[in-house]
C-alpha cells in the first residue's frame, strides 16, 4: 500500500506543478511512509496516545500512504480561487476531504501598501512552521503540538481582510477575520489534550473521542457524541481574530494572533456542544544565516463548555504550549530539531473529570533530496506526558510515546 503512490507518480513529469489550463495550476504530493511506534493507543483509535500511529501498550509497525493537492484558479483582476485537497486512509468513512477552499483578492504588488481579502474556509494565520503544501512542514513530518491542534480543530469559515505596508527593507501588516461554523473547537484540547501529529482534519471529517467517563452513559454529558466535527455553527454568534505581523528581508518575522470564537458555551445541537475558545499566539522566525533557520512559538488560551451552576462552566480548561525549532540546510540535506512543552489546567470546580496534563516532546528529522521533486525523510519523536484522567481508563497517568518514521514524498 505504501509503495503504490510512488509507482503512480513515477509516470508524472519531474516538475514543481502541473498546468491543466492557462488559468489552472495544480501542485501536489504523494507519500509512502513506514512508521514504528511504542506507547499507548493513539487518539485516532479512541485512545489517549499523543502520536498519530501509536501502539497498544507495546510496539506497533505500520505502512501508510497519502496524497494531497492544491488547485489554484487564476480568475484575473488579482482574484484567485484556491482549494487544498487531501487523501488520507486514516480518516473514518471517506479518505478524501477538503482542507481549505477560498477566494483570494490581492492588490497589485507594485504599490507599497497592499490590501487583501479572503472568503471561504482556511487556516488562521498562526504558523511559521506549516507553510508547505496542504499544511505540511518543510522541517519535519510531525507538527508541533500548537500547530497540530490548529490543523485539527481550527478552520476559519468566513472572511478575512488585511493591509500590508512596505517600509524600505521591512514590512508590517494587520489582518482581521469574522467567521462562523467553528463552535465545537475546544473539545479535543480539553477532553483529549495536546498531541504531536501530522494530521489535519478535513472540513467534513469526524475525529474520534476516547471513551471518557464524562461522555459515557453514566457521565454528566452522555448526549455528547463520541466524535468531533469542526464545521458546525451551533449558537449563531460569529467569532473573530486579529493578526499583526512584521517582517524584514533576510532577517525574519514576528507574528501575533488574538483569537476568540465567541461561542455561547451552553449551546448544543443534539450532538456537539459549543465551546467558548480563546487564545493568544505569538511566533517568530529568524534567519541566523542563509541556511540556518530558527522558529519559536508560544500559545496560551482557555476553553469552556456547559453550566454546572449559574455562572460556572461545567468544563473550564486553560491551555498553553511553546516550542523552539532549529533547522540547518546544506545542499540537498536538511537537519531539524524541535523541543516543546505543553500543558492544560483544569479550572472548573466540578469533580466530574480532570483535564489537567503536562508534557514535553522532542523531535529530530533528517531530510535528503535525491532529486528536485523528491524528499526522503527520517524522523524520531518522543513525547512524555502526565494526565490524571487516564486512571479512569485503567491506564498509567504517565505515558511515553516513541515514534520513528521513514517517508518518501514526490511533489508534482
Amino acid at each position: 500500500m505504501a509503495l503504490a503512490p510512488l509507482l503512480f507518480v513515477s509516470i508524472l513529469p519531474d516538475a514543481k506543478s502541473a498546468e491543466l489550463a492557462s488559468f489552472i495550476t495544480v501542485d501536489g504530493l504523494v507519500e509512502g511512509r513506514l512508521a514504528w511506534s511504542d506507547g499507548p493507543r493513539s487518539w485516532e483509535r479512541r485512545g489517549l496516545g499523543k502520536v498519530s500511529f501509536g501502539g497498544d501498550g507495546g510496539a506497533n509497525a505500520k505502512a501508510h500512504a497519502e496524497a494531497a493537492a492544491e488547485v489554484t484558479v487564476d480568475m484575473g483582476s488579482d482574484l484567485r480561487a484556491k482549494f487544498s485537497l487531501s487523501l488520507d486512509p486514516r480518516r473514518d468513512g471517506s479518505p478524501a476531504d477538503i482542507l481549505e477552499g477560498y477566494l483570494l483578492y490581492e492588490s497589485p504588488p507594485e504599490h507599497p501598501t497592499r490590501a487583501h481579502a479572503k472568503v471561504g474556509a482556511f487556516f488562521p494565520p498562526v504558523s511559521f512552521e506549516n507553510d508547505g503544501l496542504a499544511w505540511t512542514s518543510p522541517f519535519t513530518l510531525t507538527s508541533s503540538a500548537i500547530n497540530t491542534w490548529i490543523g485539527e480543530e481550527m478552520r476559519t469559515i468566513g472572511v478575512e481582510v488585511g493591509v500590508t505596508h512596505q517600509l524600505g527593507w521591512a514590512q508590517v501588516g494587520i489582518s482581521g477575520a469574522v467567521f462562523g461554523a467553528n463552535d465545537p473547537a475546544g473539545v479535543l484540547i480539553a477532553w483529549r489534550g495536546w498531541t504531536v501529529s501530522d494530521r489535519e482534519a478535513g472540513i467534513f471529517e469526524r475525529l474520534p473521542l476516547a471513551p471518557l467517563w464524562v461522555i459515557g452513559a453514566a457521565g454528566p454529558v452522555p448526549q455528547q457524541a463520541p466524535w468531533f466535527e469542526l464545521r458546525h455553527e451551533i449558537d449563531q454568534r460569529p467569532g473573530a481574530y486579529l493578526g499583526l505581523k512584521a517582517s524584514a528581508v533576510d532577517i525574519g518575522a514576528l507574528n501575533l494572533v488574538l483569537y476568540d470564537n465567541r461561542a455561547r458555551d451552553t449551546a448544543f445541537d443534539g450532538f456537539q456542544y459549543a465551546w467558548h475558545t480563546r487564545f493568544a499566539a505569538v511566533g517568530t522566525q529568524f534567519f541566523a544565516t542563509d541556511d540556518l533557520e530558527v522558529i519559536a512559538q508560544g500559545m496560551v488560551g482557555d476553553t469552556s463548555m456547559g453550566t454546572a451552576v449559574p455562572g460556572m462552566p461545567l468544563v473550564d480548561t486553560g491551555f498553553a504550549s511553546a516550542f523552539v525549532l532549529a533547522s540547518q540546510r546544506w545542499g540537498r540535506h536538511r537537519v531539524s530539531a524541535r523541543a516543546e512543552y505543553f500543558e492544560t489546567t483544569d479550572r472548573d470546580r466540578t469533580a466530574m473529570d480532570n483535564n489537567a496534563e503536562h508534557g514535553t516532546a522532542l523531535t529530530a528529522a533528517y531530510i535528503f533530496r535525491p532529486a528536485r521533486s523528491h524528499l526522503l525523510t527520517f524522523e524520531l519523536l518522543q513525547v512524555i506526558s502526565f494526565r490524571p484522567e487516564r486512571a479512569r481508563l485503567n491506564l498509567p497517568i504517565k505515558a511515553r510515546d516513541s515514534q520513528a518514521q521513514m517517508s518518501y514524498r514526490v511533489f508534482f
